[in-house]
């Protein structure tokens, strides 16, 4: 069953939530990858509470992004559920699977996302610091 077909069955409300929190998702990334570019030490210390925040999560749900974790609950009423959700803890390999068609291991995407994290967060840091902070 994929991820598609096991929303068929849900309200038109839980489907619109669904919608909702995949578009999220994708403003969630593009933040946290473009967000560290902001020439403003506000909002540069606001995008480093921002990766913080995405590194706890990630550590405490056990590495899976708590919006893919409300997703299999909204399908399933179960905060685990990667029979029916098959994005949950993959969300990033699955998106690469679907761009570039290679197979991704969960282990590999997890050294990215840590890596990225860490990165971006650098690169915020390193802008405040250049921005006289």
């Amino acid at each position: 069953m994929t991820a598609n077909d096991a929303t068929l069955h849900l309200s038109p409300v839980r489907r619109a939530l669904l919608f909702a929190l995949h578009w999220l998702h994708w403003g969630a990334l593009a933040y946290g990858c473009l967000g560290w570019l902001v020439p403003n030490q506000t909002a540069l210390w606001v995008h480093i509470g921002f990766i913080a925040f995405t590194l706890l999560q990630w550590l405490v749900n056990r590495d899976t992004c708590v919006l893919d974790s409300l997703r299999s609950w909204l399908m399933t009423g179960a905060w685990r559920a990667r029979e029916t959700n098959p994005e949950e803890g993959r969300w990033i390999a699955t998106q690469l699977e679907r761009i570039t068609g290679l197979n991704v291991p969960t282990s590999a995407a997890n050294v990215v996302i840590y890596a990225m994290i860490v990165i971006l967060g650098l690169l915020s840091w390193l802008h405040l610091e250049r921005l006289g902070a």
